[in-house]
């Protein structure tokens, strides 16, 4: 009954209250689960208007006893909530979005930020330094309102947005909520460069289409489809994205054109389970077989890639369409190199930028002729574009081999203090450990290294992990639970592309032993590999 009182009477101020902050800022977050979209502060209460995220039948729960903190660790009860029960399973409904309320004590009047803390169990619901004032907006060159439609999708409930490129598992993504089929954010940016739209329920089924354009000044609109009409999508606003959806046409229907045959035999042969060898085929199946954090699913997975390392997993048939298919991604780059060396606009570059990238860290194919173009084109027109940082940063990746010296990164400690890796191992034999604690392969690489470790540790070897995060607490939950005797370091929402610069912007991780002279002796090495060297090196 006093919950209900508190309610009604929290309900009632609302039409006096203090002020709102929309969308309001934060710092952390140990969840995409959560959204606040709108904090009222009243005399009363302090109202949360939240929005929950996951997929269709899943359910959340939040706990009572969940509280705001604010200066001096001081605690503001939860005093009840509306269209969510708490402490009860709340299962997501087909758009997977089920927006409430929650009404809290009153916050005192000096209080600038709060955390929202679930609970102190692992798991529990955490958004830090909440802003409880409006954030003014960065005086940037350009101010870009996207507004949307969103068509037959009651499965959709919110889009990511992401510059292109980016990794919404690592990056500081922003979501932005759909409401009745429409939806609106403005976007503040020095500079015109690619982003993409991502549909949130696609990207937790990890199948999605981006939906790109070029971030300017003014208004760009979009109408938005179900994924079996993506292609009546459009995205229209300024001459830079017409250009932009003009060329990715032209060069799709290209490609289109010359897939079509290709994908026919590949179908075919896979009817007639006459694609891959049989042995790779029982591999397959074994592996399928396992769960995720089975450690025998690892080990047969290594299996499969030293018989694909060994070009023993595909039929001969399926070797030559394999081989077609390359021929085709080179002509698109070819395509691509054309359009940038002839048109030299931010859309030239964005798509240079684009094939740099999937060179370096995908392909591992020749970036001469890219970066020709770049040093002849780009780099003067635009000395000062993020792009030209990227693609030296790109182009130094590719300098991470065997015999190279290692690149020395900073990263920060799980106190937020920054820290050299040099500083570390300089000196020692050192395998640089970086992980993610969302990375089945990398926690299970770093178990394996762990008796490896023991028993050279006092012979001059040292591990340093860094693990790839969107939050502090993954990654210290993820080192109490495994373990892990070595120093680990914090790589938050790639602030210091770490990653980029290893070659690896799009892996969860990657392991490299450097000597005690800084150079590199084995790169993206094996727990097995690195005992071996060892062996010989610290007799």
């Amino acid at each position: 009954m006093l919950i209900s009182v508190v309610l009604l009477l929290a309900t009632g101020c609302m039409q006096n209250r203090e002020r709102v902050i929309d969308n309001p800022a934060f710092d952390n977050s140990n969840t995409d689960v959560l959204q606040i979209s709108k904090i009222a502060l009243t005399d009363t209460a302090t109202v949360l208007y939240v929005d929950a995220y996951s997929r269709p039948g899943y359910w959340i729960r939040i706990a009572s006893d969940a509280v705001l903190k604010g200066a001096g660790d001081r605690a503001y009860k939860l005093l009840g909530s509306r269209d969510f029960e708490l402490d009860t399973k709340v299962f997501m409904p087909q758009s997977g979005n089920v927006p409430f309320v929650l009404f809290f004590e009153p916050v005192d009047k000096s209080e600038k930020n709060v955390d929202f803390i679930e609970g102190d169990n692992q798991g529990d619901f955490r958004i830090g330094n909440i802003r409880l004032y409006p954030v003014k907006q960065p005086a940037t060159t350009i101010r870009c309102a996207l507004k949307g439609e969103v068509i037959d999708r009651p499965q959709s409930s919110r889009l990511i947005l992401l510059k292109e490129g980016e990794d919404a598992r690592t990056a500081k993504v922003t979501y932005i909520p759909i409401r009745d089929g429409k939806f609106e954010y403005t976007l503040y940016s020095e500079h015109e460069e690619a982003y993409e739209l991502i549909f949130y329920e696609e990207h937790l089924n990890s199948a999605w289409r981006p939906i790109s354009f070029i971030v300017v000044q003014g208004e760009i609109n979009f109408t938005l489809h179900p994924d079996n009409e993506w292609e009546n999508n459009t995205v229209a606003g300024g001459v830079l994205n017409r250009e932009f959806q003009t060329m990715k046409k032209e060069i799709k229907d290209k490609i289109d054109s010359s897939y079509d045959s290709l994908n026919t035999e590949q179908e075919s042969l896979m009817e007639k389970s006459k694609y891959y060898t049989a042995e790779a085929t029982v591999l397959m199946k074994q592996i399928d077989a396992l769960k995720m954090d089975n450690p025998e699913r690892e080990s047969l997975v290594q299996q499969y890639l030293k018989l694909c390392d060994a070009g023993k997993n595909l039929t001969p048939e399926a070797k030559k369409l394999e081989e077609e298919d390359r021929a085709i991604q080179r002509e698109k780059v070819a395509m691509d190199l054309t359009y940038a060396k002839e048109n030299p606009t931010i859309v030239g570059y964005s798509l240079l930028m684009s094939n740099v990238r999937i060179a370096i860290e995908q392909t591992k194919s020749d970036v001469a002729p890219m970066l020709e173009i770049y040093h002849s084109i780009y780099r003067d027109k635009y000395p000062n574009h993020p792009y030209s940082a990227l693609i030296e940063s790109y182009v130094n990746a590719a300098s991470v081999k065997v015999g190279n010296p290692y690149i020395d990164v900073t990263a920060t400690d799980a106190d937020g203090n920054e820290v050299k890796l040099s500083d570390l191992i300089t000196g020692k034999v050192a395998l640089i450990h970086l992980w993610a604690s969302w990375c089945g392969p990398c926690i299970r690489h770093g178990r394996t290294m762990m008796p490896i470790y023991e028993m050279y540790k006092d012979r001059g070897f040292t591990v340093v992990g860094i693990s790839r995060e969107q939050n502090k607490e993954s990654m210290i939950a993820t080192v109490q639970k495994e373990k892990y005797p070595w120093i680990n370091l914090l790589e938050l929402n790639d602030r210091h592309s770490i990653w980029t610069k290893y070659g690896i912007g799009n892996a969860g991780g990657g392991d490299f032993l450097v000597d005690d002279k800084g150079v590199l002796l084995a790169v993206n090495t094996t727990p097995e590999d690195v005992e071996s060297i060892l062996k010989n090196l610290l007799q």
